[in-house]
């Protein structure tokens, strides 16, 4: 057994699910992160335009990970089947998990990006502690039951715990009331 599971090949299962669950997401937004940083380095004394950017940035994550998250738990069973075969058939009840627990950690990262610009980056590699303390506390339990499903369940967990806090921590930081942060979340899904 590794970790748990079955086998190695339970691990590659996982592995691959994840891959192809998250890459529409991971294709999509760490192109649109990498320039947040020269961007908001430009209006980093400005609190109000960095406040601006960031809800429009954080609304525009909203739309990109709601549709390709949501669009790829719906149509997993599809996507596995036309995609990688019926060999993969193992993986399609996992898919919906891992896309939908990518698209809701996603929110989050252009949060980071605004705790480097405001000189703040033991805010962000404490949230990055948070997250491996609570995978690890989350996922190491979960693992023993030898189940996929679980564990992906357990990842979309830690995903509904992490992305509110790092969301609620950029709130503070920059003076940003919680109906604002749900204004830009909620609207664009609506």
């Amino acid at each position: 057994t590794v970790g748990g599971l079955p086998s190695v090949v339970a691990m590659g299962r996982y592995n691959m699910a994840a891959d192809l669950a998250a890459s529409p997401t991971e294709e999509l937004l760490p192109p649109i992160a990498s320039t947040l940083f020269p961007v908001m380095a430009t209006i980093q004394s400005d609190t109000h335009a960095l406040r601006n950017l960031f809800l429009k940035v954080l609304s525009s994550s909203a739309i990109v990970c709601a549709a390709t998250s949501v669009g790829v738990a719906l149509v997993s069973n599809g996507i596995v089947t036309l995609v990688l075969g019926p060999q993969w058939i193992a993986i399609k009840s996992v898919m919906p998990w891992i896309s939908l627990s990518q698209g809701v950690l996603a929110l989050g990262a252009g949060v980071y990006v605004v705790f480097e610009v405001l000189g703040r980056p033991r805010y962000s590699a404490l949230a990055q502690w948070i997250r491996l303390v609570l995978l690890l506390s989350i996922l190491g339990p979960l693992s023993w039951y030898r189940n996929l499903e679980l564990i992906a369940v357990g990842r979309l967990a830690v995903a509904c715990i992490v992305t509110p806090m790092l969301l609620w921590s950029v709130a503070r930081a920059l003076q940003l009331q919680l109906r604002q942060l749900v204004g830009a979340t909620w609207r664009p899904i609506t």
